[in-house]
């Protein structure tokens, strides 16, 4: 039997087995060596044992890993074996990963972030409340999700904006974070400055064309192409083609020798 079960898995705490050594007959056996083994791990801390005058050997038994630790006792060529579990103790670390990362921040499009919740030992702990929360505006979808059996709890986040978006997990007073990244969507709009305007029409002298490129919810476009065109037959467009930054903008310079209006396409 194993009167003492469920022992966190911490080297220290521990379970107890007994052994009752009887004859054919049901008769109590004193003085018996009960030899105490298990294959997985677990530390038998008295492995053999004489039985009492109740016929009852007793040992006790820790272990660092959380699970199932079958214990074998064994006189001569008989032997009984029992299951006993050890549990995981007390959250000491989160772990957090991005498995799902990168979505468009369109308020729909999801990134995935799974907090592993551990004890000292590392043994994953089931039934954790995390609790995930944000600070720059993400949205997300289960704020507050428990652990399963490998220890792992996961939520989903959105945002309208793109860029980086800071998690946190926290189970009590632990806690961990992650960045997470939205990404713009298909461009959607196309805004056109002109920064130098007015250049003399000496065919040296240039204005500049900016072309903000953004999504349907305004976040720049990075590495978008800009086509660059005018209907001005003596309007030079220098750069034909330009890409994108971070900023979402692209420029384009031209000169002309006639004065007068040149109309710029962006596209």
């Amino acid at each position: 039997t194993a009167p003492v079960n469920g022992a966190v898995a911490d080297g220290a705490d521990t379970n107890q087995v007994d052994a009752l050594v009887q004859d054919a007959n049901g008769n109590a056996i004193t003085g018996a060596a009960v030899v105490f083994s298990s294959a997985n791990g677990a530390d038998i801390i008295a492995p053999t044992m004489n039985t009492g005058v109740n016929g009852v050997a007793s040992t006790l038994l820790t272990h660092t890993v959380a699970g199932t630790s079958n214990v074998v006792a064994t006189i001569d060529t008989i032997s009984a074996n029992i299951d006993t579990a050890f549990v995981a103790g007390a959250v000491a670390t989160i772990t957090l990963t991005a498995p799902v990362n990168g979505a468009v921040a369109d308020g729909a499009d999801t990134n995935q972030v799974d907090a592993l919740v551990e004890d000292a030992n590392g043994n994953p702990i089931t039934g954790a409340a995390v609790v995930f929360s944000s600070a720059n505006g993400a949205t997300i979808l289960s704020s507050t999700m428990n652990t399963g059996v490998n220890g792992v709890a996961s939520t989903l986040l959105t945002h309208t904006v793109a860029g980086t978006s800071n998690v946190v997990a926290t189970v009590d007073t632990v806690n961990a974070n992650i960045d997470t990244t939205f990404v713009a969507g298909a461009v959607a709009t196309i805004t056109l400055t002109t920064p130098v305007n007015g250049a003399v029409a000496d065919g040296a002298n240039s204005n500049s064309v900016q072309a903000v490129v953004s999504d349907s919810d305004g976040n720049p476009v990075t590495g978008a192409a800009v086509v660059f065109s005018s209907a001005n037959a003596t309007a030079q467009i220098t750069t034909v083609i330009g890409t994108t930054g971070a900023d979402g903008i692209a420029t384009a310079t031209l000169t002309n020798t006639v004065a007068g209006t040149s109309n710029v396409v962006a596209t």
